[in-house]
């Protein structure tokens, strides 16, 4: 399940280099050069194919979770607990990988001022996040009210994930 992961040279001076990595995504995907009109001269533009990973966790987001999803596997975590808008696309991955590894999945969907969350739709990353059986906790803005702090949390929802984490912890 887990594999070594050896870091690029160019990465060495980096104070948190991951040790292992699960494979959730065909990499590396390519990287063509595309012909625009009206570049500069000199200039070229080139793009990952990230459509090419061969998951449903979308590009990016697969790559961050082999490394993230791999450490709390280290760590003996059976649950996971991750935050974001309504429609996440990380959630979604978040939760998809969770259900693919055996891990338990909890995500706080943040919800829209304006909407009750007994009101809101189950479709999209929702529907999905669902259906691979993430627990799903609709956070309205009262929480999340505020700027976010230094580190980039933002102050009603940490406190929200930490308390979810502690009770989960109790549970164990």
């Amino acid at each position: 399940m887990q594999e070594p992961y050896v870091a690029p040279e160019w990465s060495l001076g980096l104070t948190h280099i991951p040790i292992s990595y699960i494979k959730l995504a065909q990499r590396p995907t390519p990287i063509h050069a595309w012909n625009l009109p009206d570049i500069p001269a000199g200039y070229h533009v080139s793009i990952k194919r990230d459509d090419m990973t061969g998951s449903t966790l979308g590009g990016s987001k697969a790559r961050k979770l082999e490394f993230l999803l791999a450490e709390a596997i280290e760590q003996n975590c059976d649950c996971v607990i991750t935050c974001g808008g309504l429609q996440s696309n990380f959630c979604r991955a978040v939760a998809v990988a969770c259900r693919q590894l055996g891990l338990e999945c909890h995500v706080l969907l943040r919800c829209p001022g304006d909407k009750n969350p007994l009101q809101v739709q189950c479709d999209g990353n929702l529907l999905l996040s669902r259906l691979v059986g993430a627990h799903i906790v609709l956070v309205t803005p009262a929480p999340y009210e505020g700027k976010q702090t230094e580190s980039g949390y933002i102050p009603g929802l940490k406190d929200k994930m930490e308390s979810l984490a502690s009770e989960l912890r109790y549970h164990l």
